[in-house]
C-alpha cells in the first residue's frame, strides 16, 4: 500500500483507502482502553475544564511535533507567537536529536498494514548513532506515558516492516518514546522491547474495536 493511498483528515482523526474508512492505531487503543486515572481526573475538575485543558495540551503537543518535524528535516528555526511558550520542549528534542540520530529515514510517514488492515502515522523513522538497524520513534509531550502506548508503537513497527522498511532493504527495527513533556530538563529515551506481546496486546483492541462496531 503506498503512501498516496492512504488520507488522512486531521479534523475527525479519519483515515481513508479510496473512500473506505480504516482503523486508525490511536483510535483502535482509546476506544477501547480505559484510563481510570484520566477519568478520575475529569470527574474531580468537570467535564467543561477537562475538554478545555485537554484540547489545550492537544494543540501544544501538535505544535512541538510539527516543530521537531521541520527541525529534523532541517528546516532553519523561526520563532512565532506561541511557539515561544513550547520552546523548553521543543529544545529537549532537539538535543535528543542531535546527540542520537545518524539518519533521518522519515518522518510524519503513514503505514498500512496489509493483512490487518489498520493505518497510523508515525512520528519519526531514524537510524540512531551506533545502530545498524532503525529505530520507529514517537513523541509524547504529556506529563505521563501509558502502559498502552507499547501496543501503539508495536503496530506502527509491524506496518512498516511490511511496507517503508522493507522497501529499504531492512527486516528489523526497534521502537521507542521519546518523552518530553512540560517542565522535563531531559528528554527520556523509553524503549519497547517485547514486539510480540505488545503487538498481540494491540491485535486484542482491534478485534474488540471492530466487534464493538457490528
Amino acid at each position: 500500500m503506498t503512501v498516496s493511498a492512504v488520507t488522512f483528515d486531521a479534523a475527525s482523526h479519519r483515515y481513508t483507502i479510496d473512500g473506505r474508512e480504516v482503523a486508525g492505531v490511536t483510535k483502535v487503543i482509546g476506544s477501547v482502553i480505559r484510563k481510570p486515572g484520566l477519568e478520575t481526573w475529569i470527574g474531580n475538575v468537570g467535564n467543561v475544564e477537562a475538554k478545555r485543558r485537554k484540547e489545550k495540551a492537544g494543540d501544544r503537543g501538535t505544535l512541538v511535533h510539527a516543530l521537531a518535524t521541520l527541525h529534523a528535516e532541517g528546516t532553519p528555526d523561526i520563532p512565532l507567537g506561541e511557539e515561544v511558550a513550547i520552546r523548553p520542549q521543543l529544545r529537549l528534542f532537539e538535543e535528543w536529536y542531535a546527540d542520537q540520530v545518524k539518519e533521518l529515514l522519515a518522518c510524519e510517514f503513514i503505514v498500512h498494514h496489509p493483512r490487518y488492515d489498520y493505518v497510523g502515522t508515525l512520528d519519526f523513522l531514524v537510524r540512531l548513532r551506533g545502530d545498524r538497524i532503525p529505530t520507529v520513534i514517537d513523541v509524547k509531550t504529556g506529563a505521563s506515558l501509558w502502559p498502552e502506548m507499547r501496543a501503539q508503537t508495536a503496530a506502527y513497527r509491524a506496518a512498516a516492516l511490511l511496507g517503508i522498511l522493507a522497501e529499504l532493504g531492512f527486516k528489523d527495527c526497534r521502537r521507542a518514546i521519546v518523552h518530553v513533556p512540560e517542565g522535563a530538563v531531559i528528554a527520556r529515551f523509553h524503549e519497547h522491547t517485547e514486539h510480540t506481546a505488545d503487538f498481540e496486546a494491540f491485535l486484542s483492541c482491534l478485534y474488540l474495536y471492530r466487534w464493538l462496531r457490528t
